[in-house]
């Protein structure tokens, strides 16, 4: 019973967790204009550091979310809660301007635990995509030799929720699948102060698939 309610209250704190970070993702890249944004990996810190590499990676003490089956080599002992963070320095340059940004976010919240001796579950959340720019720019008014100054602007992105089940085929097989929940909204805009207009447009995104390994 006692583990129970352990298990219950860390479930509920991951949640939590997961709501705040939904709104907490920045970027600054001028190449998120693009499509559904600047994609991130889905990479764990452990994966990161083997160069993003993990589909044969098993571990008993961390989450490899790079493949589901990975999830029940975990010890049955542990209940594995993990918090990453990311950050990321930047230096954008043309032959006029150069400019430098840092951002830095939530990388991925999640919890992964033994359920059966064959049966481990994992469960969590993160960005799928970000969109952050401001670029300004001149643009030719039609017909004559003047210009203006308009600003592109956007923000935004997708994110990722899924729950991954493993089960223990054999000692050296592993099935695993994760089902994953995407989400979001897009916003990009067009904006000038000297003629005084905004164009915005919104896009709200929402997709389920299965991926298994």
């Amino acid at each position: 019973m006692y583990r129970k309610s352990i298990a219950k209250i860390r479930i509920i704190s991951l949640l939590v967790l997961m709501e705040q970070s939904l709104s907490c993702q920045i970027t600054s890249s001028p190449y998120s204009i693009f499509g559904l944004g600047s994609t991130e990996g889905t990479s764990t810190g452990i994966n990161n550091a083997m160069g993003g590499t993990g589909i044969a990676f098993l571990s008993g003490h961390s989450l490899n979310l790079v493949n589901p089956a990975s999830t029940a080599g975990l010890d049955s002992l542990f209940t594995i809660f993990e918090i990453g963070f990311d950050g990321k320095y930047t230096s954008y340059s043309t032959s006029r301007k150069s400019q430098s940004v840092f951002d830095a976010n939530f990388k991925y919240i999640d919890m992964g635990f033994r359920v059966t001796p064959r049966w481990a579950t994992s469960i969590g959340i993160a960005p799928y995509s970000t969109i952050g720019y401001s670029i300004n720019a001149s643009s030719d008014i039609e017909g004559t030799s003047l210009q203006y100054n308009k600003t592109y602007t956007g923000e935004g992105g997708v994110n990722k929720f899924f729950i991954g089940n493993s089960m223990k085929i054999t000692k050296n097989l592993f099935f695993g699948v994760n089902a994953v929940y995407l989400f979001g909204n897009l916003t990009h805009s067009e904006s000038s102060e000297d003629y005084d207009y905004e164009l915005e447009e919104k896009s709200y995104l929402s997709n389920f698939n299965l991926n298994w390994e």
